[in-house]
């Protein structure tokens, strides 16, 4: 491999990427498994990771001089590169003292770590499929990158240079059961295996095809991504932005149309967020195994010498608005939230009917689905505020699921309703010559003990005057706060 001129990745990207290939899968012809992978980035990047030798005077990279627009690209009417003129890279390329220069043109790929592509923002550009040229290129990423980015943008554009496309095999982008570096929804975050992240890595197995128009959620992309986390598109719903949302374990059931239920089959839907496109894309998604089909030579690797590369490259790489698009791994689920309207009272009791308002929110990947269950009647999903209207005490159960088919554990609240004044019980104490007032209630209930009168009126008990009496009145409220009212007379007011 070749060296970086300004801007140049980090040791730890470096590492990152001659890791995956060591560890890789492929298979030499001489039975060999893995590839040593030497990026010589400057005398004193590292040679031998193993042992942290630098390149020293092997090294025959430079550091260049910054600038800011390396080339001249093409856009279309909307501002989309287009295509990239390598022009100026080949002045870089085959100045004296330069690359070509070094005699390692047939053995080595070149490629140039820069602040920008023309003035363009893609994230790096690869020269040919396969090729032996590329350009990184992050600075509208972000000042500086993370090693993550760089280790992913790296990767990403060599694998152009070794034949693989942005759906391995093919053209097609995003496709949920093509899990690489090469998958923009994988370029940026890297992989998810076993619940480690930020893997970076081509694929390692040809998962299940699918066909979207025939989709089948309880089925995954195939065993073969047990524990591995995939990504798929879903179209701006119930105030979630459009988005490319993580799913744990691709070989689970997968909720592809973002409802909050794993269980549709046969129905169509757009899982690689393509449907846009002109001309009208294909509907069969096909699974690749990059490190199986690696072409190690390509461009003028293995040529025998310099061979002729295509000057002006077509350029379709990721930019700072496909990255917003790509959501990060959700694993925490919703929460979901009770508003009862009115409040109870401080007794919790309420004496009108009431609603129940659920709101749901996510972090990352927003809210799918809402249900609830009032008294065990069955669940339904939520669309608007719950009335509760019968007077009892009712139990309301909930739970919401994320567009990453997280499920929050489910909440409970009681509502208790009475409507229905208390009933007074009137008994004469004989011992005290008094007569005593209680209050009696079926639902809420009321405070024991008699209770003494709210006004107490002297009266004459007859028309000579001879005996005296008291209009007493009484007023019973039960813990809902529903009264009664009444007096000695038989005046009941409620």
């Amino acid at each position: 491999m070749i060296g970086f001129a300004s801007h140049a990745l980090t040791p730890a990207a470096i590492k990152t990427v001659v890791t995956a290939f060591a560890n890789s899968p492929f298979k030499s012809r001489n039975g060999s498994i893995g590839i040593n992978l030497h990026v010589d980035a400057g005398p004193n990047s590292i040679m031998n990771f193993a042992t942290n030798q630098t390149w020293g005077a092997l090294s025959r990279a430079r550091q260049l001089p910054e600038v800011t627009n390396l080339g001249t690209a093409t856009f279309d009417s909307k501002g989309n590169l287009t295509s990239y003129n390598w022009t100026a890279f080949d002045a870089i390329k085959n100045a004296l003292g330069g690359f070509k220069s070094t005699g390692r043109t047939a053995i080595f790929r070149y490629a140039v770590s820069a602040h920008q592509i023309s003035t363009a923002s893609n994230s790096g550009v690869a020269r040919a499929i396969p090729g032996s040229d590329f350009i990184v290129s992050l600075a509208k990423i972000g000042l500086p990158p993370t090693t993550n980015q760089e280790a992913g943008t790296f990767m990403h554009e060599l694998g152009h240079n070794l034949g693989l496309q942005h759906g391995g095999g093919d053209g097609v982008n995003n496709k949920p059961n093509y899990i690489s570096v090469m998958n923009y929804s994988f370029q940026f975050p890297g992989l998810t295996r076993g619940g480690v992240a930020n893997i970076y890595d081509y694929s390692n197995v040809a998962l299940n095809t699918l066909d979207e128009t025939n989709l089948d959620e309880t089925t995954g992309v195939g065993a073969a991504a047990s524990g591995v986390a995939t990504s798929h598109w879903l179209p701006p719903a119930g105030g979630n932005p459009g988005a490319f949302v993580a799913v744990a374990d691709a070989s689970k059931p997968i909720d592809w149309n973002g409802n909050g239920v794993l269980a549709d089959k046969n129905f169509a839907f757009d899982v690689n967020g393509d449907d846009a496109l002109s001309p009208p894309p294909t509907t069969t998604l096909t699974p690749f195994d990059d490190w199986k089909n690696l072409k190690l030579k390509g461009g003028s690797i293995g040529a025998g010498g310099e061979a002729q590369q295509p000057m002006v490259s077509t350029i379709i790489e990721m930019t700072p608005e496909d990255i917003k698009l790509v959501l990060p791994v959700d694993l925490a689920p919703p929460t979901t939230t009770a508003v009862v309207t009115p409040a109870p009272n401080a007794a919790g009791w309420n004496r009108t009917d009431v609603t129940v308002t659920l709101t749901a929110t996510d972090d990352i990947s927003g809210v799918a689905r809402t249900e609830y269950d009032l008294d065990g009647a069955g669940s339904s999903v939520v669309t608007g505020p719950i009335p509760i209207t019968t007077e009892g005490i009712h139990t309301l159960q909930f739970h919401s699921i994320d567009r990453s088919q997280n499920v929050e554990s489910t909440k409970q609240i009681v509502v208790s309703i009475d409507k229905t004044p208390p009933e007074a019980v009137i008994t004469y104490d004989p011992k005290a010559h008094e007569i005593v007032v209680t209050g009696r209630d079926a639902l809420s209930g009321v405070n024991p003990g008699s209770i003494p009168p709210v006004s107490v009126t002297p009266e004459n008990w007859t028309d000579f005057g001879s005996d005296a009496a008291e209009k007493r009145t009484y007023l019973i409220s039960d813990r809902a706060d529903n009264t009664l009212a009444f007096d000695d007379e038989g005046e009941v007011r409620r």
